[in-house]
């Protein structure tokens, strides 16, 4: 992939060693017609081979099990930057979950503290957060909170 997370395609022409002309999957060596994809990590393949490779709903680079596509690659350009304060959001409150289980396991002795008050204001932020970023998200792609997704029909039998 390139810098813009695009996947690269190189003709492979001048190649020194066995290895430099081989893809690492299949370990066929390549052909001067043939063509290699380039991963963000720098590892080389054959483009047939990661095409395969992702049609099996792999998202990984198959040499080094790194996520080749992020979540974020799927949602449109302008929404990005609030889809990643929504991933933050979200592992915040996963951060915060043991916490909230133990409050509800100690019960009312808990409740009345003031850690439990400071949670609750952690969680009050999150919750604004959230809220923040999906505004933002959705006027981004010129969504209203007024517009409905879905409409609902009713059917009815005469």
């Amino acid at each position: 992939m390139n810098e813009s997370g695009e996947l690269t395609v190189e003709a492979f022409t001048s190649r020194t060693s066995p290895q430099e002309n081989q893809c690492p999957i299949c370990l066929n060596q390549y052909h001067n017609e043939d063509c290699s994809i380039l991963t963000k990590f720098n590892h080389e393949m054959g483009r047939e081979c990661l095409q395969t490779w992702l049609s099996e709903d792999n998202i990984t680079c198959p040499i080094c099990r790194q996520n080749l596509l992020e979540r974020a690659d799927f949602v449109p350009e302008p929404c990005r930057k609030y889809f990643h304060d929504l991933e933050y959001v979200v592992k915040r409150a996963l951060q915060l979950d043991p916490e909230a289980s133990r409050y509800a396991q100690e019960g009312m002795l808990r409740v009345c503290s003031w850690e439990f008050g400071a949670f609750i204001l952690q969680l009050e932020d999150l919750v604004i957060a959230s809220e923040t970023a999906m505004t933002r998200m959705k006027l981004s792609v010129g969504i209203r909170d007024d517009e409905k997704f879905f409409s609902i029909k009713h059917h009815h039998d005469h």
